[in-house]
């Protein structure tokens, strides 16, 4: 049995904390015992996480962190006895590698996790930018790093990271719960949540699934909301409860009732500006067969548009802040229902033929085997 132990800052609600309860979910009874450790506090994930069995501590530390916290972490990791650790993202990579520094004798092996591709850093605190900057300098340290994107992989390459290995393993997707409704009449999913929103069944709905935060372009979706008056614009995610902009755009907050959403939607739409590795939202709508219209950001376009054997194409993707080609791709897609047929089938069967969960758990139950030291 080997054992795995994930650092992460925390287990709120995001698409890398999401991809890690997927493999948490998919790997439960196999031969890759996991364990997890967040920096700070729990988070939206952490009950499910604990119902699932698996063991999570908490330290509730500061960051940037301070000598007695990286004595707390330090202990904590030594308690678990892993055979792997496994950071998530930029400050829990650089802990996990903290934690092993001075390991006398046969230390765990080191994972780093890297979830997005080219960030904006005036966007942000200066301490992000010098946690990417001391990621590239240490890249050396991890016994392989692990992108979850094509783009993320390639960004950091540029940016100095240099791995002994370097590996892209996708996201994964719950299939069956992430599925097309079709139910029949009033039975349908879609139809009782477009209800509950007070949205008719002929209202023509677009939706967004992500937190606010500047990587996300939500200024470019209120600009689109506000060129396309007649068609019902959701935004759900973290902080969108508070979205300003045009009436037809709609804040519905955090929710968990996604695939629902998805499948009271005409069309997900992604307007991120930068920063993107695998889109969640875009693969959940895929395997939800909601037709996607993205910006060409991170693997959206891997995603949606490339040629795999000849399969369907599950989307349009435009240009990065371009409202007019935002608006124009609604409006076409809008009046041609075939088409919307076309690509929703195209988004089920790429999600079936990629990105499933269980080719995602399979992927990094190789990996880990492969690093196992027994």
């Amino acid at each position: 049995m080997t054992h795995v132990l994930h650092v992460l800052v925390d287990l709120e609600a995001g698409g890398a904390e999401r991809a890690l309860v997927n493999l948490l979910m998919q790997s439960r009874g196999g031969d890759i015992d996991h364990s997890v450790l967040c920096l700070r506090g729990p988070g939206f994930f952490a009950e499910q996480v604990r119902a699932a069995g698996v063991p999570l501590d908490c330290l509730n530390m500061r960051l940037p962190t301070a000598p007695l916290d990286l004595l707390r972490l330090r202990r904590a990791v030594r308690a678990r006895r892993p055979d792997i650790v496994q950071g998530w993202m930029y400050y829990a990579n650089l802990a996990a590698l903290a934690s092993l520094w001075g390991t006398g004798g046969a230390r765990p092996r080191l994972v780093w996790g890297i979830r997005c591709s080219d960030m904006n850093f005036s966007d942000y605190s200066p301490l992000l930018r010098t946690s990417v900057r001391a990621g590239a300098w240490l890249s050396r340290a991890p016994d392989m790093i692990v992108a979850n994107s094509h783009a993320g992989y390639d960004v950091h390459r540029t940016l100095g990271y240099r791995p002994e290995r370097f590996e892209v393993v996708e996201n994964g997707f719950d299939l069956a719960h992430f599925t097309p409704d079709n139910s029949a009449g009033d039975n349908s999913a879609g139809r009782a949540l477009r209800r509950e929103l007070g949205l008719s069944d002929a209202d023509f709905v677009c939706t967004t699934v992500a937190r606010v935060d500047p990587m996300k372009g939500y200024e470019t979706l209120a600009a689109v909301a506000a060129r396309l008056p007649d068609v019902h614009f959701l935004a759900v995610g973290r902080g969108t409860e508070a979205l300003k902009g045009p009436s037809n755009l709609h804040g519905l907050g955090r929710r968990g009732d996604i695939p629902d959403i998805l499948n009271a939607s005409d069309l997900l739409i992604s307007t991120s500006r930068y920063g993107e590795g695998m889109s969640n939202s875009i693969g959940e709508a895929m395997a939800c067969a909601t037709p996607v219209i993205a910006t060409d950001c991170g693997d959206a376009h891997r995603m949606l548009i490339a040629d795999w054997d000849g399969m369907a194409p599950a989307g349009v993707v435009t240009t990065v802040g371009d409202v007019e080609a935002i608006a124009g791709a609604v409006e076409a897609l809008r009046g041609d229902p075939d088409r919307r047929r076309a690509l929703a089938a195209g988004g089920r069967a790429r999600a079936e033929a990629r990105y499933g969960i269980a080719t995602n758990a399979a992927a990094w139950g190789a990996l880990y085997r492969r690093l196992s030291p027994g």
